[in-house]
This record gives structure tokens, C-alpha cells and sequence, in this order.
């Protein structure tokens, strides 16, 4: 038996307000015949419209607003959450459409390109983001695809030079956009090339869905997962747009082709331009600690019925390797999310004074606007490792879940495979992890060289006495944290110490990052999970907070051993996998959806899984293509 109730974590988790409309949102779903699960395997073509009719009926549900990015900015996380439990692709969609380009055409833009954001909303226009090419995707600077103004007719001339500066892999792009949120390298008529910008660039006809003159559009096919979602590529063979259709806040050209922006180096104009990314990657970290809830949801569930070995047999869930497997990914999940959401209102608050204040904010060159250039800062080089390490976690946890369930788990019906497979982009998707935390490793080297206080107190660690864990101290989260901290701080000063001997250049930090930064940059994300999760324990009601506690430890000690191969810390974590294992199934029934959602023949929450597993399974023994048995083969001999 639980030593909590479940519903009293879900609410404290959630909030009132955030479980009524969550419930909404299911009863919405699972009330329109449009939501309805497929009986049989549709194909690509069939599965592409179902997706895009239900992307259009969310539409008109009412469920989401335009202004409620900055009024109440985590009713769309849910709404984004939400959909992505119930179809991964489907969100995607939606939130492509309705974030990565409506949105950002909001914050990016100015008043002039407010009819563009109602089209939007009315869906009367469908958009897509579009950053990647063939040739290039990390290394944003490096992106040809060019807008060159034409001061004579006050256009932008919109070209493809070469196949390597081809659009690529925009979600929505394939089959459906009918806009597009370009980035291309803005030339003034001087020659000058001013860096990278957004535009809104129309791709097909709204009335027929076919290509605009001047646009090769088409899709990218079939992938290993999140085939709902037509993801494409585009060329421009010297397509003109109108001079407005430049996003404008960060940069703007005037009719003679004068250029000028309130920020004043290219550096800080690119940041401020792919600032959007970083709604994308905490929304991103969100969704893969929802992905981890929906594969552990199975699993665990599956594994509390499951039985083997022993006289009488007993749930593998009673197994040491069982628990150890799961439990700790379980904990992880919980503190991804925790972190995420706090992520999440920090950027939309930071979304809405860049969208209220003058530009200039960003370069910190005025006093008053020094907090907020931080906040953004800070930001950037905690969602980068977050982001990197939600997505590895779930790409992991997921696996390892699906390996829990055994052959079953491989069945499409258990949705382990689907919801792996539409998971795995994720790593490389919105900035490869790899690259993502090199950017946090310059992040804290620069904090480290520099110590300030930040507006979060991510890194105020790095300023504080050295401290060592005292021998026979506790094995506990803050004990965790403070092996972290004298890792992180040991890895900066050995890096520093190279820079010193072989330069700072390109090449000795990407010499560095396998060495050091990238297990560092990695440990500074799992610090960052550990501390918010010590932090929503010990503010939870007195009821939750041992299995809280039991939790927070055990996502610490786990993290301390596989950064620094501590054996003790091991141990302790086994020990607090098994002292977790009668509060399993409850504390997935605190994170689950209904099974409407989870639509999976192992997860069910009455646990009666051998019916649904054997109802999957029925299916004619003898194949329309039968009479091939009769023909027998001829010899050619």
C-alpha cells in the first residue's frame, strides 16, 4: 500500500486550475469521433490527414488563445503537453504552427504584422519555421539561403544559391504550410551582408495549397517516427516579397535600403533573432519528461502485474534490477518537469519585456536593462543542458522501459516502440545536444572567470567556499549537490588550465568537450534538477514529503553515480529504488493521462492487460495472399 495519496501529489503537483483544464482537454479529445484511435495501421497518406484534421479542430475548440503567452503561459504548455501524450505529431503541428510561428511572428514583429498573427489564429493561414538547410544546421551563422532588398521596386528578393542552402526538415512544410517563418541572410543594396533574419515567407496558395511561383516545395517522406507530421523542404529561385514582410523588431530597412537596429553588434542581433529557440528547447524538456511518464506508466504498471520466478511467482516489479531500472528514471522525470515549467515562465516573462521594452535591453547597455540582458543569459545556458539531458534521459528511459516489458513490449499495442521512435529526434531537433552544451560550457566558464549573482542563482555555487563532503556525512541530495558542485568547479578550473597552455581557440574547446565540458555541462543540468526538486519537497504539505524526499535523494545519488562512479552512492540508490516500490504505481497514477491517452494494452490502470494484450493480437491466421503457398518453387537445376 501507498504511503501517500496520489491525488493529493497530483494536485499538489498541478494546481487546481492546471487539472481542470487538463481535464477539459481530455474530455475534449475523448468526446470528438475525430480523436478516435485507429483500429488498424493507417497509411502515411491517410495518418498525415487525420493529423492535420485534428490539428484544424483544435482550432475550434476554444481551448487556447493568441495573448496567452504572456497572460497565462502555462495553459499552452499544457495544451502542448497534452496533445503530445495523446500524439506526439499532433503536437507538433499545432504547436509549430501556433508557437514557432504565429508566436514568433508576435514577438519578433511589430505592429504591422498583426493581421498576420489573426490569420493565424483564424486559420486562415498555416505556418512553419524554417531555419535548417541541407548544408547547414548547428552552425546558424553559416546559413546561405539570402533576402537581398531591391530599394527600386521595395521588395526582398528571396534566393536559393546552391543546393546546400535548401530549407529542410520544417515541420508542416512538406504538405500543408501555406507560410513560412524564413531566416535568410539579410544584403542591404550596399552589398552589405547585416546577418541573419526572420521573414514570413508565403509558400503556397491558400485557396489550392499548390507552390507559389518561385517555390520548390515538397516533403521529405517517410521517417523513423512523428510520421503525422510533413516535414519538408523548399528552394527560391528569386521570389519577391514585400519590404514588410521582414520581422522588424530586431532589425529593419527603410524604403531606400538604410539598415538600422536598436542593437548594436551582429552577435547580439543573432541572438536576440534565434532567442525563440529557447521557448523550443524548455518546451521540448517538458515534453520528454511527459514521454518519460507515458513509457514508465507502462512499464511499472505492466511490471506490478507481470509475474516470474519464485514459488509462488512474484511481479518482476519485486525484482532489485526491475526497481533499479526504473525507479531512479521515474525520480528523473518528476525533476525535469519541475524544472521545465519554471524554465518556461522565466522565458515567457522574459518574451514579454522584450515584446514591452526598447530593444536595446538585450545589449546591457543601460543599467536599468542590465537584469534582464542576465535573466537571458541565464536562461540560455540552463535550458541548453536541460534540453540535452530530458531528451538523452527519455531517449534511455524509454528504451529501457520498453527491454522492462519484455517481447511484449515490442507489440505496436503496448505504444513503447511508437512512443520511442517519435521521441528520438529530439536530441538533434531546436540544436543537437552536443552543440547545446558547449554553449552552456561557455556559459559557466565565463561565470566562473567573471563571478556575479544572476537573476536565478544557477551558478551562485561557483562563487561560494570549496566545500567536501565531511567523512560520514549523509548520503542525501544536498550531500549530491555538493559533489556536483566540487565536480563542475574542478572541471572548469582543469579547463581553464588547457585554454591557458594551448590557447582559446575553436579547436581546444572542441578538444575539451568530450574531455571535460560535455560531462560537466551535463552535471551543471543535474544540479539544477536536484536543487528545485529539494526545494518542492521541503515546500510540500507534511503527507508527500518522505516519498518526496525518497525521490529527490534518489534522482541525486543516482546522477553522483553515474558522473562520478560512486559506489556508495549506488547502493543508497538501490536501497531507496526498493524503499519506492510500494509507492510505484501510485505515484504513476499521479503523472499518467487516462488511458484514452495512454492507449496502450500494458498500461492499463485497472492492470487487466493478458485480455487487452490477447485482443491485440487477433487478427486472421491466413493472409489474402495465401495461393503463393500453392505455387510451388521451380528447379532450375
Amino acid at each position: 500500500m501507498a504511503t501517500f495519496d496520489w491525488k493529493q501529489l497530483k494536485l499538489y503537483m498541478e494546481g487546481e486550475s492546471t487539472l481542470r483544464f487538463k481535464h477539459l482537454i481530455w474530455q475534449t479529445l475523448e468526446r470528438d469521433p475525430v480523436f478516435r484511435h485507429p483500429k488498424e495501421e493507417l497509411s502515411l497518406d491517410k495518418y498525415r490527414e487525420l493529423t492535420f484534421l485534428r490539428c484544424k479542430t483544435m482550432f475550434g475548440t476554444g481551448l487556447i488563445r493568441g495573448d496567452e503567452i504572456s497572460t497565462d503561459p502555462l495553459r499552452i504548455l499544457e495544451v502542448v503537453n497534452c496533445l503530445g501524450m495523446y500524439d506526439p505529431s499532433l503536437c507538433g503541428k499545432f504547436n509549430l504552427d501556433q508557437q514557432m510561428f504565429g508566436g514568433a511572428i508576435a514577438s519578433m514583429g511589430t505592429e504591422r504584422h498583426a493581421k498576420l498573427v489573426e490569420q493565424c489564429d483564424r486559420f486562415e493561414i498555416y505556418g512553419c519555421f524554417s531555419l535548417t538547410e541541407l548544408g547547414h544546421g548547428s552552425n546558424v551563422k553559416a546559413l546561405r539561403t539570402t533576402a537581398t532588398y531591391d530599394p527600386v521596386s521595395k521588395e526582398f528578393v528571396v534566393n536559393t544559391p546552391e543546393l546546400e542552402a535548401a530549407k529542410v526538415w520544417s515541420g508542416n512544410m512538406g504538405q500543408t504550410a501555406t507560410h513560412a517563418l524564413l531566416f535568410a541572410q539579410l544584403i542591404t543594396p550596399d552589398g552589405v551582408h547585416q546577418g541573419l533574419h526572420p521573414f514570413v515567407m508565403p509558400l503556397r496558395d491558400p485557396r489550392t495549397l499548390l507552390p507559389l511561383p518561385g517555390v520548390e516545395v515538397g516533403d521529405m517522406g517517410l521517417k523513423a517516427g512523428l510520421n503525422g507530421m510533413d516535414n519538408g523542404y523548399t528552394l527560391f529561385r528569386h521570389v519577391r516579397i514585400p519590404r514588410e514582410n521582414l520581422l522588424n523588431r530586431i532589425g529593419d530597412v527603410d524604403e531606400s535600403g538604410h539598415y538600422e537596429s536598436p542593437i548594436p553588434t551582429p552577435f547580439l542581433r543573432m541572438a536576440a533573432t534565434l532567442g525563440a529557440l529557447s521557448f523550443g528547447r524548455v518546451t521540448i524538456s517538458s515534453m520528454s519528461a511527459r514521454n518519460l511518464h507515458l513509457g514508465l506508466a507502462i512499464a511499472l504498471r505492466y511490471g506490478a502485474v507481470r509475474k516470474q520466478f519464485g514459488e509462488p511467482e512474484r511481479p518482476i516489479l519485486e525484482l532489485a534490477m526491475h526497481q533499479f531500472r526504473l525507479m531512479p528514471m521515474l525520480a528523473a522525470s518528476i525533476g525535469i518537469e519541475l524544472v521545465a515549467k519554471r524554465l518556461f515562465l522565466q522565458q515567457a516573462e522574459l518574451r514579454r519585456r522584450m515584446m514591452d521594452e526598447d530593444l536595446s535591453a538585450v545589449s546591457a547597455a543601460a543599467p536599468g536593462h542590465a537584469l534582464q540582458a542576465a535573466l537571458g543569459q541565464e536562461i540560455h545556458g540552463m535550458s541548453c543542458a536541460l534540453k540535452s539531458l530530458a531528451t538523452w534521459l527519455a531517449v534511455e528511459g524509454l528504451q529501457e522501459c520498453r527491454e522492462c516489458c519484455g517481447g511484449m513490449g515490442y507489440l505496436a499495442a503496448s505504444r513503447l516502440p511508437s512512443l520511442r521512435n517519435d521521441h528520438d529526434p529530439s536530441v538533434t531537433y531546436e540544436g543537437d545536444n552536443h552543440v547545446l552544451l558547449q554553449q552552456t560550457a561557455a556559459f559557466l566558464i565565463s561565470m566562473r572567470r567573471h563571478p556575479q549573482e544572476t537573476p536565478l542563482g544557477s551558478v551562485d555555487f561557483l562563487s561560494a567556499p570549496r566545500s567536501s563532503s565531511p567523512a560520514g556525512a549523509r548520503l542525501d541530495a544536498p550531500w549530491a549537490l555538493l559533489r556536483l558542485d566540487a565536480f563542475i568547479a574542478d572541471s572548469i578550473d582543469k579547463a581553464e588550465h588547457a585554454i591557458q597552455r594551448r590557447g582559446d581557440s575553436f579547436e581546444t574547446r572542441a578538444y575539451l568537450q568530450p574531455l571535460l565540458l560535455r560531462s560537466m555541462s551535463l552535471a551543471f543540468g543535474e544540479r539544477i534538477i536536484i536543487h528545485a526538486f529539494v526545494q518542492f519537497a521541503r515546500d510540500a504539505p507534511t503527507s508527500l514529503q518522505p516519498v518526496l524526499h525518497r525521490l529527490a535523494d534518489l534522482f541525486a545519488l543516482w546522477s553522483v553515480d553515474r558522473r562520478l562512479g560512486d559506489m556508495a552512492a549506488r547502493e543508497r540508490a538501490l536501497q531507496l529504488s526498493e524503499e519506492l516500490k510500494k509507492d510505484a504505481l501510485a505515484l504513476v497514477d499521479a503523472l499518467a493521462p487516462p488511458d484514452f491517452v495512454l492507449n496502450s494494452v500494458l498500461g492499463r490502470a485497472d492492470g487487466d492487460v493478458y485480455p487487452a494484450i490477447w485482443s491485440a493480437m487477433q487478427a486472421p491466421s491466413r493472409p489474402t495472399w495465401w495461393t503463393h503457398f500453392l505455387d510451388k518453387p521451380k528447379s532450375h537445376l
